[in-house]
């Protein structure tokens, strides 16, 4: 019985199915990219490169974002 409890929890806790990140589907150049996260240490030098890439601010709740077109 007390195999068995510890057992039972993971079954319980385990998920049915498994979960998938799901991607936009691919541009005109075969590129799709889900999100990217690093670290800056000039924050508005970061902010002004990715705007002369193309990046429009956008808010989102309290924090601004920078968002390419689609």
């Amino acid at each position: 019985m007390r195999k068995l409890i510890p057992v039972l929890i993971c079954a319980a806790l385990s998920p049915t199915s498994a979960a998938w990140a799901q991607l936009l589907a691919p541009n005109a150049a075969g590129v799709s990219m889900g999100h990217l996260n690093y670290v800056v240490r000039n924050m508005p030098a970061n902010r002004k490169f990715w705007i002369g890439m193309g990046a429009t601010p956008v808010m989102m709740g309290t924090q601004e974002v920078l968002r390419f077109p689609e």
